[in-house]
């Protein structure tokens, strides 16, 4: 039987004044890199529940195949039959939302600004969005099934058309929801006139109230974002095709077989399709840019931490080793081999490693747990909203974490030991 990983532990737990420094340095290294990788994996859960949920686009989209710059759309025969075959589907989908892109010229008490939005069906997209985010205006209300005209603007569109928001803020619930702000501004009493081209080319307008003011998710678009009923979106536009589907699914791992699937029983349609998952579609370039970044950080970060907990290790072995030179010669000298003294302080090594990210693991559950008590919301330099600072606590992580760097500490432990202890039996013993 091996006895050397009983006596690293013995060693370990009575030299442990000893290597306070490396165990601080593995704990606080470890949970620096487990931060950074909560803190991505939380960014991850809030771009699909922004591009998922809130803006309503689900886990696969459809459209119509672009032809050079002009996107063309769905026309209605063929937007009912991919609402028939999803609908074959109900094991596999959740939900099914239509939109229609519309743009021209919004009309104010006092100036007139350029908008671009979307039409959407209301009541499925209330249900996309989920509990979470039905209620995803922070002034006024969201959109309701209604035969009376209605538009919801983003908060930028507002402050330009009148709406006075500079000294209200809206209320947000400590997880960054909305709840009802419970005031009517007195935008809301006032009818805004839109104007757009038609698919035919003929000028159109639409006289509608400002029913709520939603925050449209990012900064460059939050001044020209106007959504209201697909219905009322497709009479303003005179046409009865849509932009896009957004289908929501029951179990997103498997969207590349939907798709697959989709692609078959829908068959060949003219014009051609292209069916997206939503993390590959062209309008998910911001997260998959901003994803990018923060792995490669998180990466550069696991290599710095790592080298400066070799760096620790390194002194913390190299002085056990010159303190108990007398008791290496010993166990030589009563026959364990060179082998079994290096092994020992190898297991010294995993031990300290393992024992530092015991405690680096203490220490992100306590972090974490104080974000979310605290409720700390910020905004990011591209969202427009406020969202909460969390990290996410992600335990198969921390065993991968854990074992790189307890096999690193083993690793730098058993090199630094055959380095200093390459002498002979007698010089080993020799007194100092």
């Amino acid at each position: 039987m091996d006895i050397a990983p009983q006596l690293a532990l013995q060693s370990v737990l009575g030299n442990w004044r000893h290597s306070l420094a490396t165990l601080a340095s593995v704990a606080l290294g470890f949970m620096a890199v487990a931060s950074i990788h909560g803190y991505n994996v939380d960014s991850e859960r809030l771009f699909n529940e922004i591009y998922v949920y809130r803006s309503m686009t689900g886990h696969v989209i459809v459209e119509a195949e672009q032809a050079g710059e002009d996107q063309i759309e769905i026309e209605g025969p063929t937007a009912d039959r991919i609402l028939s075959v999803t609908a074959e589907m109900k094991n596999e989908v959740k939900n099914v939302v239509r939109f229609l892109g519309i743009s021209g010229i919004i009309a104010g008490p006092k100036s007139s600004f350029r908008y671009a939005g979307l039409g959407y069906d209301v009541t499925q997209g209330e249900l996309t969005r989920g509990p979470n985010w039905a209620w995803n205006t922070p002034y006024g209300h969201p959109m309701k099934d209604s035969p009376f005209p209605q538009i919801v603007v983003g908060k930028g569109l507002a402050e330009l058309l009148g709406c006075a928001l500079t000294s209200r803020e809206p209320k947000i619930l400590p997880d960054g929801r909305y709840t009802d702000y419970g005031e009517p501004l007195a935008c809301f009493d006032q009818t805004m006139q839109l104007t757009a081209l038609t698919a035919k080319n003929k000028m159109n307008a639409w006289d509608a109230p400002i029913v709520g003011i939603v925050d449209a998710g990012f900064r460059d678009i939050d001044d020209r974002w106007v959504m209201m009923p697909l219905a009322d979106a497709q009479v303003f536009a005179n046409t009865k095709h849509v932009s896009s589907l957004g289908i929501l699914l029951e179990d997103p791992d498997h969207a590349q077989a939907f798709i697959r699937d989709l692609k078959v029983k829908l068959g060949v349609q003219n014009p051609p399709l292209r069916i997206t998952f939503w993390k590959d579609h062209e309008s998910a370039s911001v997260y998959r840019n901003m994803m990018g970044i923060m792995n490669l950080f998180e990466i550069f970060m696991l290599l710095i931490i790592a080298f400066v907990c070799v760096l620790s290790m390194i002194n913390t072995m190299a002085r056990n080793v010159t303190q108990r030179v007398h008791e290496i010669g010993t166990l030589r000298a009563i026959g364990y081999r060179h082998s079994f003294v290096v092994r020992m302080f190898a297991w010294e090594g995993f031990f300290l490693g393992l024992t530092g990210t015991i405690f680096g693991i203490v220490g992100i559950i306590i972090v974490s747990t104080l974000l979310d008590r605290a409720g700390i919301l910020y905004s990011p330099a591209i969202f427009s909203q406020k969202v909460p600072l969390r990290i996410a606590l992600t335990p198969g992580a921390y065993a991968w974490l854990g074992l790189f760097l307890a096999s690193s500490a083993a690793t730098t432990a058993a090199l630094v030991t055959r380095i200093k202890i390459a002498k002979n039996i007698s010089e080993l013993l020799q007194p100092p």
